[in-house]
């Protein structure tokens, strides 16, 4: 994963490649991020980009038509309600028992990255 600032505080990209097991090809994906906030709630729109600085590579399926969001709703005793949503336009390739572990292991992953940076 990497992510790259566009010269927007509120706004960056993120390039994520899935390696996923022989016989299927690797998986990658670029989104674009929005941060927004309204009164005590943080709303991360994202959506896929395309970008000159990261174009698709060989041998790599880039997934396209994903949109989502991250909302996150302070709660009382200083935690955070967190609700992620994400969907895509492109009908499925792979069968669901190779996509939901490599969905569910993003997710948990990103959400340990939020995690070390709100405390950070």
């Amino acid at each position: 994963c990497r992510i790259m600032a566009d010269g927007s505080a509120q706004s960056w990209l993120s390039y994520v490649r899935y390696d996923i097991p022989w016989p299927v090809s690797d998986q990658d994906c670029l989104l674009r991020y929005e941060l927004k906030k309204t009164g005590n709630q943080i709303h991360i729109p994202f959506r896929s980009a395309i970008d000159d600085k990261i174009p698709p590579k060989s041998k790599v399926k880039r997934m396209k038509g994903i949109t989502g969001s991250w909302l996150l709703e302070p709660q009382a005793g200083n935690k955070t309600y967190v609700t992620y949503t994400i969907m895509t336009t492109e009908k499925p390739t792979l069968p669901r028992w190779i996509t939901d572990p490599l969905v569910q292991g993003n997710l948990l992953d990103t959400m340990n990255a939020f995690r070390s940076q709100l405390k950070g």
